[in-house]
């Protein structure tokens, strides 16, 4: 038996296996059948239903080969004499393409492939001559019960890995470590070494102590989500169910009181806005936010920003860009969690989870009872044909309260405004059809960050092609240089966002009736995206000509560009303008 997995040379060794390549399914009814084998013993019937049942689900045909070579692979290294170690670091270099829940009950499912076949034998051995050769007999399940007490246990851990999918990799690693260590070390009793009583019990400490850590960590998981949905007189508890103050009763740093650090009791009682970032958040982006905390504070003054940051920024960022960095963020009007690991990995969990955090930054609102606030559906649209808008904020009125939904809707004109603007703007104001940004300052500063977002990813030198926030940022500016009218809406606390073209949209909103089940099950945003998708496949939809205008310096503009709207590469043309207006 090797040393104990705190060894970090086996951690090592068994990280340097995982390599998923992305592939999503869910596991769980393949481990319901894989728990119907193994534990309840329902071997024939349930290994019939598994592998040979023509009605089997895709997923369950597309895994088969999987299961069959790592249920060889167990077969060939528990019959010969290789140790157990080599056997279970065999079994993850077979599974490396697989995520951490998938490698466990792949192997469980492996491992019930041999184990419904021995047990057939062992049933069969009073008439099958082959059963008598073995010398099995029914008898030999009484002394199978070290080997039930793990299985029973390794389930556990495999429930919590499924349910639970955001540990820490240590605790991860070595759980599945052990786990599938466990799956050869029950296989090699299967297959005819039964004097492995000592090591049963010294597996089943092993995986029992990563399953008590993971479950901590689950317990920890619900105790958050019933907090953070719960009726507080103030909102200091949520709060420090988020951030922990046990290690530290300050927290927090002042960015506007020299970095000062203070406790919760400062957020008590006001709005609280998260900013949750991925620690890769570029330095554009937070000057660009910087600007937006600051104009907003000018008109509501009782909330704060406390940004929680998703890893370790600084070990990320060297010399003058550091520097450059925390000056930036010295001046920026928030409080921040100075160290990232006050953040428990039960918090990021409930962060991506349930409120959808990805690697795109989220800001969501807590009022001051801690609760959090109901994401409002927001629509930014512009153009400049009032007969478009009177027909638009009439069919959007009339779907919102048929959708029962909050939505908010917000007039944006063009960085480059024609004389027509006024009047929608005064239209907007005399029969209360949403919201304009106030100025031209803001129009102007709106566009100009859009435009620094994209020349800063150009610039990072990021996947521009494939990267969601840049390929809505170009989407955006093809709308500012198109003469269309043009819809973008999105939900709150959300990263789901649909955009159309004026016809688009209007034929949309007609059809109601025909999508508005989606609502219900998909959501507001989900279910008009795919209605429009369905019928622009149909050809139902207009065709559309998008065009985008980058100002700066050739060098600095990429060499080809892809259509935000239909992914076909755009045609790159000169142009020459003079504009007085």
């Amino acid at each position: 038996m090797v040393s104990s997995l705190n060894d970090n040379a086996v951690i090592k060794q068994i990280d340097a296996t995982h390599a998923p390549d992305h592939r999503l399914f869910d596991v769980k009814p393949l481990l319901q059948h894989v728990k119907a084998i193994l534990l309840r013993g329902d071997s024939q019937a349930k290994m019939e239903d598994m592998i040979i049942d023509d009605d089997s689900t895709h997923m369950f045909k597309s895994l088969a080969y999987a299961i069959h070579k790592l249920s060889s692979e167990l077969s060939g290294k528990c019959s010969g004499s290789e140790d157990e170690h080599a056997a279970t670091l065999t079994i993850f270099i077979m599974l490396s393409s697989y995520k951490w829940d998938a490698k466990l009950v792949l192997a469980l499912a492996a491992f019930a492939v041999n184990y419904g076949e021995f047990w057939l034998l062992i049933q069969s051995s009073t008439t099958n001559s082959f059963g008598i050769v073995k010398q099995y007999s029914i008898s030999l399940k009484s002394r199978f019960d070290d080997h039930n007490k793990l299985m029973q246990t390794m389930f556990d851990v495999t429930d919590c890995i499924v349910d639970f999918k955001e540990l820490p990799n240590h605790y991860i690693t070595s759980a599945a470590y052990w786990t599938i260590r466990s799956v050869v070390a029950c296989a090699t009793q299967t297959v005819g070494r039964t004097g492995l009583g000592y090591e049963y019990v010294v597996h089943d400490i092993e995986v029992g102590s990563w399953f008590g850590a993971i479950e901590l960590g689950s317990q920890a998981f619900r105790t958050i989500t019933t907090l953070l949905n719960t009726s507080h007189t103030d909102n200091t508890k949520p709060l420090t169910a988020l951030i922990n103050v046990n290690n530290d009763p300050l927290p927090l740093v002042d960015h506007l009181n020299d970095d000062k650090k203070v406790s919760i009791e400062v957020l008590k009682g006001k709005i609280v806005l998260l900013f949750i970032a991925d620690s890769a958040i570029s330095l554009e982006e937070l000057e660009i936010l910087k600007e937006i905390f600051i104009e907003t504070r000018k008109v509501e003054k009782q909330f704060e920003v406390v940004w929680l940051s998703i890893g370790d920024r600084l070990t990320e960022l060297t010399g003058d860009k550091k520097i450059k960095y925390d000056r930036v963020v010295s001046l920026m009007p928030m409080y921040e969690v100075y160290d990232h690991s006050l953040l428990d990995p039960a918090v990021i969990r409930y962060f991506k989870e349930v409120w959808h955090f990805t690697k795109r930054s989220l800001l969501v609102a807590l009022d001051d009872k801690g609760k959090k606030e109901e994401g409002k559906y927001v629509c930014l649209y512009g153009g400049d044909d009032i007969d478009w808008m009177e027909e638009f904020w009439t069919l959007a009125r009339s779907v919102v309260e048929k959708a029962n939904i909050n939505f908010e809707m917000v007039y944006v004109e063009k960085s480059k405004s024609s004389k027509s603007v006024s009047k929608i703007v005064e239209t907007i104001g005399e029969k209360k059809y949403g919201h304009c940004l106030r100025d031209q300052t803001s129009v102007k500063n709106f566009w100009l960050r859009l435009e620094s977002m994209w020349y800063s990813r150009m610039q990072l030198g990021t996947t521009v092609e494939t990267e969601i926030i840049t390929k809505e940022i170009k989407t955006m500016l093809t709308f500012d240089n198109s003469d269309q009218q043009w819809v973008v809406i999105g939900n709150y606390g959300s990263t789901e966002m649909v955009k159309a073209s004026s016809k688009t949209i209007i034929e949309c909103f007609k059809s109601y009736e025909v999508w508005k089940e989606q609502v219900r099950i998909k959501g507001f945003t989900v279910a008009i995206e795919e209605h429009i998708k369905a019928h622009q496949r149909l050809g139902v939809f207009e065709q559309h000509c998008n065009r985008i205008i980058l100002p700066r310096a050739t060098w600095e503009n990429p060499a080809t560009m892809d259509c935000p709207e239909c992914n076909r590469p755009m045609e790159k043309c000169i142009m020459f303008r003079c504009c007085t207006d």
